[in-house]
């Protein structure tokens, strides 16, 4: 088991990295409104990289809640259900508060005293781009989650990211030498009661 648990250490490492990352989001919402409540537009832009970076560090704190849940003394079944659960809180949390930076840039740039961003004729671009490209990656994201087809079975993996999918393989590999050592001592087991009736 200790290389399931070995699998789940990078996705554990990137998760404490998005706490960090939202910490700096904070930090950055926060000086951006803080010293600007009299602009409502930095106001209102300080805002919502502050409530942003709360986020990012909700998600990322959820899937490391997760990771260490598993207990890795269970029998194989539990600790699958339990990875997919992690699997779980990956996929409906980890990919999709990446999908509002489609817009969220803006307000970042804002944060940063770049507000030539808000001008009108690269703001109506910019929205307008954005909200299809928001709306477009959530309607098919959601019916990547939603749907029950292999192939979409398939697709959901891959999101899941390289240390999910190796701590599957690693569980997978448990199970198939598990089944052949039952095998050889059914086996043994069958010689050794033919001997003794022999004999």
């Amino acid at each position: 088991m200790e290389r399931v648990k070995n699998s789940l250490r990078p996705l554990f490492r990137w998760q404490i990295l998005q706490v960090l990352i939202g910490v700096a989001l904070i930090v950055l919402g926060v000086q951006c409104w803080a010293r600007n409540t009299h602009v409502p537009h930095r106001l209102v832009c300080g805002l919502i990289v502050h409530v942003c970076g709360v986020l990012v560090i909700g998600t990322a704190a959820h899937v490391c809640t997760k990771i260490k849940r598993i207990d890795y003394s269970q029998p194989v079944d539990d600790i699958r259900n339990n990875l997919g659960t992690v699997r779980i809180a990956y996929l409906r949390f980890g990919h999709i508060i990446g999908f509002p930076w489609w817009l969220m840039w803006i307000p970042f740039f804002v944060a940063f005293g770049i507000d030539a961003v808000l001008h009108p004729n690269s703001l109506i671009v910019s929205l307008i781009v954005g909200v299809v490209g928001l709306a477009v990656c959530g309607f098919l994201y959601a019916r990547l989650l939603s749907s029950r087809n292999q192939s979409a079975e398939k697709r959901r993996m891959q999101f899941s990211g390289r240390s999910i999918r190796a701590a599957y393989r690693s569980l997978d590999e448990i199970e198939t030498i598990g089944m052949q050592s039952t095998g050889c001592r059914s086996i043994v087991s069958s010689c050794c009661d033919d001997a003794w009736r022999r004999s």
